[in-house]
Formats: structure tokens, C-alpha cells, sequence
């Protein structure tokens, strides 16, 4: 994404700048929190902690009150439309002034391409925490942007944790989730830990400390439960690091999901610790409105039997930073091929690519109005489902007549779809003359309506969506064929957003040599950009191996098929 592009205020360059003054020799570690309010509860202590322990870490926190993994998925789509739109709160602490953060408005995209950032953290919002349906297809779409626009930085998962015993929804007999305070993190931490696995991620274990708090907290017969209570009692949480509570109109009142400040002090500890590799019990850090002496020795105690029981655990061992291709989960959908044309970007999950990788043979996009693209797939038990919107402030289609379906879609702008259904991962999918290519090859849609499928095991296969002529003839001579369309993409009635188009495929599984969707498949997208007309001039993947992108499946990225 090109810098002019990256719409953030004075103050963040401030930010930036002064981030690379940092002590000689010891540069700061920059992590970047994607979260909400439970990581904003950072920012209270954890960079004077770090600064106290002697360690330089630079922290920023994006924040939306209560927001999700899809709403974060959300954010990201919308900025390909509008870069200006900005709607997170960020507070950014440079390493040598942990007390006075920069505060100003922005995005994911623009802030994971501010600068490099070792460490980019992800949580789930705490009320969807618990439901494992609520973690994709979103954290797939946001980690794949991170990977795009930050492939440096280590994504980690900040574990969240279960609310104070007092929330109507886990606490009493009438509690509206169907179970208790444990209930709640045990649901949690397997869909955290379920996240991290699939994807090679560590994570920071802050829920499992809060348990380990509790923990404690009950083996000395000290565990808040307000079920003791009488209305007007004195409220005493006993230790318990959630919530703040008092008494109104006859029934506990106040905030039942937030770390409390004793909380807050184990959640900074559980993160020094681990960003930093340290035993945390001997941290001089000792703000006095978390507790006595003793009680911040025993959350600190909690915090590192958090760290070593996680470590013990294997939750930090699932894989290292970077292994492996990227993967993206498709939705499973059913209803016809009409159905899965240009997703709602307000409720699909778009994998956005504006760094990705540039065709050896071509120059990479000067920036994002030049060229760059979001996707998102579905499936069927009949075929896969491709969206792709690009944004090209250029568009050319001089060297593919309209209505081809055979031609050299690469010199126009298009987009190609390359598949390995039967996930091979062949080094050259088009050696030994083309035989492999009966299990996917490449599927192409011109800004015209042309196409092109030669790459393939069917070749001159396309049928536009609603030819239902061109669908006849082609019956005639195979029973598999392959459709979709080139449309304008809407901004609101009779208002199209400019230099967009959305390229839409429907290929039948019988076109990977297939008969019904398979459990993952290798995947990969080019976007040909042609500007001034003649020979391309950049050619932007997904991902791959820039020598080959088109044909070295072994560098294919990962599309998930599964619930």
C-alpha cells in the first residue's frame, strides 16, 4: 500500500518517528493489538510495566468497543472502498514515553502498513468468544491481511477470559448461557487454542492467568460468589480480577466483564512475560491502585503459572511465525449460481491483497489506485464460488476480443483463478504436457466479458452465467463447463464505485476431476493489470512463487472446504 495512501494524522507520524529514537542498541519491540475494550485495558499499565522492567516496547492498541472478529473483517473490506474510513480509536505508546500516547483515528490496513511491526495480536470479542462458530470465516480474512501487509510480524492470539460470577448470563439459576463461570473459559480457550492451531499461532495466555487467579483465590476459601449476598451486604470481590460491582435497586449492579485494576496489572504482567520471555514474580513494576504488596505478588505468581502451564501445555509450540502457505476458509452456501455473485462486503469476510506477489516478469502496482484486489470463496457440493473486486484506475481489454473464450486474457486486465484440486502441491502443474491440469489449471475472466480456460483440463469451456445458447452448445460437445461474470460494483442505487469491477466464477468441482467438494484444495489468484493498453504491465497474486506464480502449485495457498 503506497504511503500516500495511508491517510493518518500528524500524529502518528510523530509516533512513528519517534519510535526510531529509541535507545542505541536495543531497538523497541512493536507489537500492534487488533482488539476491542479488552485489550484496551492494556494501556493502563502495560507500557510503564515494560518501561520499569527495562525492556523497550512500543504498543498500540486499535480499539472498537465490544468488537468482533467479523466486525474487524468488516473494517478491513471497507477500507478498499473508502481508505479515509477510519473508525478505530488508536493509542499509540513510543517506548520512551510509556505515559503520554498518541491518540488519533484509523484503520487495519493503513495501520498494519505504517511501519514494521514484530508482533500483530488478534482477539475475539468476549461475548462471541464462547461460540465456535464465530471465529470464521473472520479471523481467516483478518490474518490473511496481516500476512499481506505486515509478513513479518509474528501474529499472536490474545486469549481473552470468562466474566465475573455476578454477569446474569453465565451467574444464578436463570443464567441465560448454558453454563457457568468455568463453562464459559472452557469453551473459550478451545476455540482460541482451535484458532492458534490451525493457523501456527502462539498466544497469550490472560484467561488462563484469571482462572489461575481464581484458582488460588479459592484454595484459601477466598472466591467472590455473589450468591452469598443480601441486597445492601457489602460487596467484597475477595481477589476476583473482573468487574467492578455495587448495588442498585435491590440486585448487583455494575461491570461484570472488564479486568478490574488488579486485573488489569495480571493481564500486563501475562503479556511482559510473554512478549519478553522473562519470569515475571520478581517485576518491579508496583502501581498502588492494583492491590498491596501481597496482592500484586500473587497476581504476579498467577501471571507465570499462566506463562509455564500454556508452555507445558504445547500452546505455544503449534508452529513458528510464517510456516507454511496462507490459508483461507470457504463458506459452505447452497442455492444457485446467482446466489454467491458479489457477497455484501457488509457481511462477507474479503481477503484483501495490495502486497502481494508481483509476476517476475512485470512491475510491481505503483499503489492501491493502480492495482490491488479483495476475494472471498464459498462452496456447494457442486462447484466453488469466486468474488473478486478489483480496483484498477486504468482498465484495458485491447488484446481479447469481448465474448473470446480463448485469447491472452494475461495482456488485459483480469483476474485468473488457479486451482490444485487434488491439493498435489506439483512444482509445474503444466509439465508432462498438461496432464495434471484435468485436476483445476487456470480459469480467467477478462474486464470485457472474455474468458479463457486453455490452461486447463477443459478448455473453451466458459458459458457466460445467463447464455443459456452458449450453455446448449457447449453441452453438445462436454458435461463440464464453467460460467461467471465481469459486473460493476455498486455503491448505492444507480451509483457504481469507480475503477471497481467485480469478477465472478462458478467452477464445478467435475472441472478439478471431482465429484463433490473436497476437504481443502491449493488455490491462488492473479490480477493482470493492463494500463495504457498492449502488453500487460503488473500482474499481483495472492501469493506464490514469483518466478512461477501461475503454475508452481507448491507455493499455492490453502483453501479450506469444511463447516
Amino acid at each position: 500500500m503506497n504511503a500516500k495512501h495511508l491517510l493518518l494524522p500528524a500524529l502518528a507520524a510523530a509516533a512513528l518517528a519517534a519510535s526510531a529514537d529509541a535507545p542505541a542498541g536495543k531497538p523497541p519491540l512493536r507489537v500492534l493489538s487488533i482488539g476491542n475494550s479488552f485489550s484496551l485495558s492494556l494501556c493502563r499499565y502495560l507500557p510503564a510495566a515494560a518501561a520499569a522492567a527495562g525492556e523497550q516496547l512500543e504498543f498500540c492498541n486499535l480499539y472498537i468497543g465490544g468488537c468482533s472478529l467479523k466486525r474487524h473483517a468488516d473494517n478491513i473490506a471497507k477500507a478498499g472502498a473508502n481508505p479515509a474510513y477510519a473508525p478505530y480509536e488508536v493509542s499509540w505508546f513510543r517506548a520512551d514515553d510509556p505515559a503520554h500516547p498518541a491518540k488519533f483515528k484509523s484503520n487495519i490496513p493503513p495501520m498494519l502498513a505504517t511501519q514494521k511491526w514484530d508482533v500483530v495480536t488478534l482477539q475475539q470479542a468476549s461475548h462471541e468468544s464462547w461460540k465456535p462458530g464465530s471465529f470464521h470465516p473472520w479471523a481467516d480474512s483478518v490474518i490473511a491481511t496481516v500476512r499481506s501487509l505486515a509478513p513479518d510480524a509474528e501474529i499472536v492470539v490474545h486469549e481473552t477470559w470468562s466474566y465475573n460470577a455476578a454477569d446474569a448470563r453465565i451467574g444464578g439459576k436463570f443464567r441465560d448461557w448454558p453454563f457457568d463461570q468455568a463453562g464459559m473459559y472452557a469453551r473459550l480457550e478451545t476455540n482460541y487454542l482451535a484458532l492458534a492451531r490451525e493457523n501456527g499461532l502462539r498466544t497469550i495466555p490472560v484467561g488462563l492467568a484469571v482462572q489461575k487467579r481464581r484458582e488460588a483465590l479459592a484454595a484459601r476459601g477466598g472466591v467472590f460468589d455473589p450468591a452469598t449476598l443480601s441486597p445492601g451486604d457489602p460487596i467484597d470481590l475477595k481477589g476476583e480480577p473482573v468487574g467492578a460491582l455495587y448495588w442498585k435497586d435491590g440486585k448487583i449492579s455494575g461491570d461484570t466483564i472488564h479486568l478490574n485494576r488488579a486485573g488489569e496489572y495480571l493481564q500486563a504482567a501475562t503479556w511482559l512475560g510473554f512478549l519478553f520471555g522473562r519470569d515475571v514474580r520478581e517485576l518491579p513494576f508496583a502501581p498502588a491502585d492494583a492491590g498491596d504488596d501481597e496482592t500484586r505478588a500473587a497476581l504476579r505468581a498467577a501471571a507465570q503459572d499462566a506463562l509455564d502451564e500454556a508452555k507445558a501445555r504445547g500452546w505455544q509450540d503449534f508452529a513458528p511465525k510464517k510456516a507454511g502457505p496462507p490459508v483461507w476458509r470457504a463458506k459452505r452456501t447452497t442455492g444457485d449460481a446467482m446466489d454467491h455473485l458479489l457477497p455484501d462486503p457488509k457481511t462477507a469476510a474479503f481477503v484483501s491483497v495490495t502486497n502481494g506477489v508481483v509476476d517476475a516478469g512485470t512491475t510491481p502496482p505503483l499503489d492501491d489506485k493502480d492495482l490491488c484486489y479483495w476475494f472471498d470463496c464459498s462452496y456447494s457440493e457442486d462447484a466453488l464460488y469466486v468474488s473478486v473486486v478489483v480496483f484498477d484506475d486504468d482498465r484495458q481489454s485491447d488484446s481479447c476480443a469481448e465474448g473470446s473464450v480463448s485469447c491472452p486474457a494475461w495482456d488485459d486486465d483480469a483476474v485468473e483463478i488457479f486451482l490444485d484440486g487434488e491439493f498435489a502441491r506439483l512444482s509445474d502443474s503444466r509439465a508432462d504436457g498438461g496432464v495434471h491440469l484435468k485436476h483445476g489449471g487456470e480459469f480467467t475472466l477478462v474486464a470485457n466479458g472474455a474468458a479463457m480456460s486453455d490452461f486447463s483440463g477443459y478448455p473453451k469451456t466458459f458459458v457466460p452465467l445467463l447464455d443459456l445458447d452458449r450453455q446448449k452448445a457447449v453441452q453438445a460437445s462436454t458435461n463440464v463447463w464453467w460460467t461467471g461474470m465481469v459486473l460493476p460494483v455498486l455503491a448505492g442505487p444507480g451509483e457504481t464505485v469507480p475503477g471497481a469491477l467485480s469478477y465472478n466464477f462458478v467452477i464445478p468441482w467435475a472441472a478439478m476431476g471431482r465429484t463433490n467438494a473436497p476437504e481443502r484444495i491449493g488455490f491462488n489468484i492473479g490480477v493482470q493489470d493492463d494500463d495504457g493498453g498492449g502488453r500487460r504491465n503488473h500482474a499481483l497474486y495472492w501469493t506464490g512463487n514469483p518466478a512461477r506464480p501461475f503454475s508452481d502449485e507448491s507455493a499455492f495457498g490453502v483453501l479450506v472446504l469444511g463447516e
